[in-house]
């Protein structure tokens, strides 16, 4: 398929995961350019990021392409970015002692986590940002409408008035 066709949503979600993927395997802390570990070598907590990222990936990769995400993929992509992101800083804050050597990979996972939630988020609907003040605004005109195409029609039943 044409990446052209592919929805925005799905593929603005789908780039910054598989991003984040590859950071995964990036030096997350260096010291001193003698040593640098990955966020594999972390261990369970890098597993539990891994996995944040590969269910976007997944979720976008499932059913029509040139559709937004359903809701459960939605909810489910929306949930492993807050996982991945809430593992990141709670990793970060546990190990406060070597902030001064976190290096790229980890800055680069945190973003692209961000990111997934963020495009997740705002291309939600139809794969375009969602604007609830014109579309409560356009479902109150017709109301309006509405209301008003009935009073006329009462006035032409009652012409007493």
């Amino acid at each position: 398929m044409d990446f052209q066709l592919v929805n925005k949503q799905k593929k603005y979600t789908f780039i910054p995961a598989v991003i984040g993927i590859f950071s995964m395997f990036l030096p997350f802390v260096s010291f001193g350019g003698i040593l640098s570990i990955t966020a594999i070598n972390y261990g369970g907590v890098a597993y539990w990021v891994l996995v944040g990222f590969l269910l976007p990936v997944i979720a976008c990769l499932i059913g029509d392409k040139t559709q937004p995400l359903s809701k459960l993929f939605w909810i489910i992509t929306l949930l492993s970015g807050c996982l991945s992101a809430l593992v990141l800083i709670f990793s970060f804050f546990q190990n406060i002692d070597v902030v001064q050597f976190i290096c790229f990979g980890y800055y680069l996972c945190i973003l692209s986590s961000f990111a997934v939630l963020y495009f997740a988020w705002t291309y939600r609907d139809y794969g375009a940002p969602v604007d609830l003040y014109h579309e409560s605004y356009d479902q109150l005109e017709r109301k309006d409408d509405k209301i008003m195409d009935g009073l006329e029609a009462k006035d032409q039943d009652n012409p007493e008035n």
